[in-house]
């Protein structure tokens, strides 16, 4: 009986010694695989925190734009009404201007705060082209390309072109007076005075030709010979604005004499910003381009690809046999290893 038990002891002893050796590799083995997680955990949290450092700006172009043609008018300048900034611009520009929305960084050196290490302030950007050929771009500042939409969108700056003469706008209620001035400028025309002929005689009444009659008093002068009709004036005919006719994009490369690559921004390499960047071009009947207009891509290479789209020359298109000025898009691609 005595040895019966020695032996369950022993086999107990011995089990209990196997499962705490299994429990020990357990222990060690979860502790080596917490340390392996622990450390993949850290590598995964790296990779985002330099993925969203180099990753494009987090402000929404949409967002922005929404945000500029919905605040009040009356936010941006207190002489304003309270009806949407977008529906009051439209109503000063009026109904044939045409007008483009676009995201665009605030100010003209924006290599300079990212060399600074600050952040790039942004402006949702409204341009209206006129029938009278007259340009008007009002700036909204909306926030910054890193932290987004900041508070309440706010006027930045307004200007009126004609001719290549840029007149800045100080208060956006100003905006509609100096577009009612510049165009009543535009419309007076020098007044001609008909010069006399000092040798014509004057005609003066004869004393007989006054008589005076019996009864009632009356006087009778010879009536004065009758004035000469002047001329009809013709009426001047009013410039016809010239229309453009759209062309495909592999037509209008195939036209091009020559052709200006855009330079990679400083600014958008900082941020890693990359892609195509559409611009719609407009060319004269010469081959120059005279409208340019970034309509699509990203905010920090607009600028550039709209001033390498303004130095393309490309041969006239002809239509019937007549050069006619042409509208199309030119696409630029930016890559990060430019």
């Amino acid at each position: 009986m005595s040895a019966l038990m020695s032996a369950l002891m022993s086999a107990l002893i011995s089990a209990l010694m196997s499962a705490l050796m299994i429990t020990q590799s357990a222990i060690e083995l979860f502790a080596q695989r917490g340390r392996f997680m622990f450390c993949l955990v850290i590598s995964i949290l790296g990779i985002l925190s330099l993925s969203s450092q180099l990753q494009a700006p987090i402000l929404s172009e949409k967002r922005a734009v929404t945000g500029a043609q919905s605040v009040f008018a009356s936010q941006l300048d207190a002489k304003l009404p309270t009806r949407p900034f977008a529906d009051w611009f439209r109503q000063v520009v009026g109904p044939q201007a045409g007008v483009t929305w676009q995201l665009n960084e605030c100010g003209e050196h924006p290599s300079i705060l990212i060399s600074q290490g600050r952040d790039l302030p942004a402006c949702a950007e409204v341009n209206a082209l006129l029938p009278d050929e007259r340009k008007v771009v009002v700036m909204i500042q909306v926030g910054t390309f890193k932290k987004g939409i900041i508070g309440i969108p706010e006027f930045f700056f307004a200007a009126i072109e004609q001719r290549g003469e840029l007149s800045p706008v100080g208060q956006l209620h100003d905006l509609p007076e100096m577009l009612r001035s510049r165009v009543a400028t535009a419309k007076k025309s020098p007044v001609k005075l008909v010069i006399l002929d000092s040798h014509l005689p004057l005609m003066q009444p004869k004393i007989g030709d006054v008589k005076s009659l019996s009864g009632d008093s009356a006087v009778e002068t010879v009536p004065p010979p009758p004035m000469p009709s002047p001329m009809p004036k013709q009426a001047a005919e009013p410039t016809p604005r010239r229309e453009s006719s759209e062309v495909p994009e592999s037509m209008l490369l195939g036209n091009a004499i020559v052709k200006v690559q855009p330079l990679y921004p400083v600014s958008a390499k900082k941020v890693n910003a990359s892609g195509p960047v559409q611009v719609k071009v407009t060319i004269s009947a010469e081959g120059r381009v005279i409208e340019a207009a970034a309509i699509s891509g990203h905010p920090l290479l607009r600028r550039a690809a709209v001033e390498a789209a303004g130095k393309w020359i490309f041969k006239p298109s002809m239509l019937n046999g007549v050069p006619v000025q042409v509208q199309s898009v030119l696409t630029f691609i930016f890559a990060p290893s430019q």
